[in-house]
């Protein structure tokens, strides 16, 4: 069981620090940021990442995660959606700009060479829903504590090594 949740930055853009994962807040934290994963049949991996902003009224894109969310709060659990999810609306309604760099993911193995784009334009979470993911464990049940919770569950932000951040226009 590993459950390291000392750091809480991932990506920063233009010195503004975004925790890496739709299942993180503090108190200083109103963006988060969600992650939309794709493999490619050749093993290539993309992630496009939506900063999302906390609001006062959620979001019904999100309701049918959220309404499953106490069915699955251990680790290997899972349910079928119990309504239709339409992964488009879980996207800003103009994504407009974005940044691209290649760097890894965030999560064991951290695999590297993975194409990400990082939406510009924020979409949004309500807090009520954003207080159910915070309430998921990363283990099983017999291995839960306050330290296994599913968020904050980043890594520390890692150096450039060369690599360059680039912005569409």
């Amino acid at each position: 069981m590993n459950c390291n949740n000392d750091s809480i930055v991932e990506n920063e853009i233009k010195a503004i620090s975004f925790p890496q994962q739709i299942f993180y807040s503090r108190a200083f934290a109103s963006i988060v940021m969600a992650q939309f994963v794709h493999r490619s049949s050749d093993s290539r991996t993309a992630v496009v990442g939506v900063l999302v902003q906390m609001a006062n009224k959620n979001n019904q894109a999100f309701k049918p995660i959220v309404d499953l969310l106490s069915d699955v709060l251990y680790k290997d659990k899972s349910r079928r959606l119990r309504s239709s999810l339409n992964l488009n609306q879980l996207l800003p309604e103009s994504p407009g700009s974005y940044y691209w760099y290649t760097g890894s993911l965030t999560t064991p193995m951290c695999t590297e060479d993975v194409a990400w784009l990082i939406l510009q334009t924020k979409q949004t979470i309500g807090q009520n829903q954003l207080n159910s993911f915070l309430k998921v464990y990363s283990v099983e049940k017999a291995d839960r504590s306050s330290d296994c919770l599913l968020a904050p569950n980043n890594r520390p932000q890692q150096n450039l090594n060369g690599r360059f951040i680039y912005a569409s226009p």
